[in-house]
Order: C-alpha cells, then sequence, then structure tokens
C-alpha cells in the first residue's frame, strides 16, 4: 500500500507542475503550450512481475484526477491511453483511449478512462506498434503546434515479440518510427521494474530516443519524486531555467 502511497504522491507532483495555477508562479517565458499527454502502459506478461502491485494504473488514475481539477480553457491539457503488448485486450475497445479534455464540467470523461484501467496480460512487449496507436491519438485529436504533445512510457524496459529481433533492431525500428512520423513530441520512458532485470540493459538504447528515462523504485520517494519534477519541466517549455537545469539522475544506485 505504501508503494502505491508514494508513486501516487509523484504522480500528483508531475500533475501540478502542469496545472495553471504553478505555470503562473513559475513560468519565464509566456508561450507556454497545453499538453496533449498519451500514457503508454506496458501490459506485456512480464509486468506480472516487474510491476506486481499494479502501479502503474494507480498513478494513472492519480494522474486523470488531478489533471482534471487544474483543467483551464487556456492550458487545456488532454489525455489519452494506450494499453499495449502484442495483442489487443479481450475487448479490443480497451486498447486505446483517446485523447480528452479532463476539465471539470465533463469529469465524467476522466472516469470513465479511470474505470476502464486494469492490469492486463497483452503478451509481448510491442513498442513500435505502441507508438504508432499513440500518432493516431495526435493525429485524430488534432494535436498540432499549438499544443506540446508528449508520449509518457512506464514499462520495464524490454522490447520483444514474435519476431525475435536483437535488442539492437528493435530499437533501431523505435528510432526511425520515432523520428519519421512524431517530429515535435517528447518522450518519457520511466522504469517499473522491481528487479532491475530488463531495465539495466534497455535504458541506454531508450537514452538515445527519449528526452528523460529514470528507473523509478517504488519505495523509494525522492527517487520518484525527482523523476516526475524532471519530466514536468522537461515537458512544459516555460518552466523557470533553475527547474530545467536540475541534475538529472537516471538509474538507482
Amino acid at each position: 500500500m505504501r508503494a502505491q502511497t508514494v508513486l501516487v504522491a509523484a504522480v500528483v507532483l508531475l500533475a501540478l507542475a502542469c496545472s495553471s495555477r504553478q505555470a503562473a508562479v513559475s513560468i519565464v517565458n509566456a508561450a507556454v503550450r497545453p499538453l496533449d499527454i498519451v500514457l503508454l502502459l506496458d501490459q506485456s506478461g512480464s509486468m506480472r512481475g516487474n510491476d506486481p502491485e499494479n502501479n502503474r494504473i494507480v498513478a494513472s488514475k492519480a494522474l486523470i484526477r488531478y489533471l482534471a481539477g487544474f483543467w483551464s480553457p487556456t492550458l487545456d491539457h488532454r489525455l489519452g491511453v494506450v494499453n499495449f503488448g502484442d495483442r489487443l485486450p479481450a475487448d479490443p475497445a480497451d486498447e486505446v483511449m483517446p485523447l480528452l479534455a479532463l476539465d471539470s464540467v465533463n469529469s465524467a470523461r476522466g472516469e470513465l478512462i479511470s474505470a476502464r484501467l486494469e492490469a492486463m496480460d497483452l503478451g509481448n512487449t510491442n513498442f513500435v506498434n505502441a507508438l504508432r496507436r499513440a500518432a493516431e491519438l495526435f493525429a485524430g485529436a488534432r494535436s498540432d503546434e499549438s499544443r506540446q504533445r508528449a508520449v509518457v512510457i512506464l514499462t520495464d524496459g524490454q522490447p520483444d515479440d514474435t519476431r525475435r529481433l536483437t535488442q539492437s533492431q528493435y530499437f533501431d525500428e523505435l528510432t526511425r518510427f520515432f523520428g519519421d512520423s512524431m517530429t515535435g513530441c517528447h518522450l518519457y520512458v520511466l522504469g517499473i521494474d522491481q528487479k532491475n532485470q530488463f531495465w539495466s540493459t534497455s535504458e541506454s538504447y531508450w537514452r538515445r530516443i527519449a528526452r528523460y528515462t529514470q528507473r523509478l523504485s517504488s519505495s523509494d520517494e525522492k527517487t520518484m519524486n525527482q523523476a516526475f519534477f524532471q519530466v514536468a519541466a522537461l515537458a512544459l517549455e516555460g518552466i523557470a531555467d533553475t527547474w530545467r537545469t536540475r541534475p538529472s539522475k537516471t538509474g538507482l544506485s
């Protein structure tokens, strides 16, 4: 239970940094754009061992609730979700939840998304297909230069599917797709891997394409708070320089 509480607290800190109230205090550049965030939730079979308490689900629900409380007409942050593995959920409609403005007037939207969030076993881990779904969500929601697009992946980090490519081949494919199809989008990869079984070998690859990577220890509040603050500072272009220049810590000692 404490692990879930810590991760929820970290997500709240991320959402606070994204909110209009915090922005009013911290902005040094008025050209702050509302966020379009797509959460990619790794629902592959390996997550049963590496995220046994399903903290990725708890954290996602907390972020939805908090963003709904800080919606404004000028910073109308939107959020969508992609549940991914290498096969569809039992109900294919659960794979993708479109970008929605989580304003207080339409709070039922956030509640609807939260009610559909649950742990799944979707086989292997096809990241490029998940990014393809994210790109489709942005396109379908007409996410343009007036909004900052961001993808946040919660994963144990290891790509794998029935093709059985090498890790280098998988990440070459990811790099090409992200560069060709997601120009202007920020990518943040947060590792949830209690045993550090996969993250230790994959993080160096993620660093090549992600703006920020961090392995989260669900029992280490300081580590998670730092990771989410860093993501928020990078995602909002107008955040104060003192936030942006904080040391970036990747991995755990």
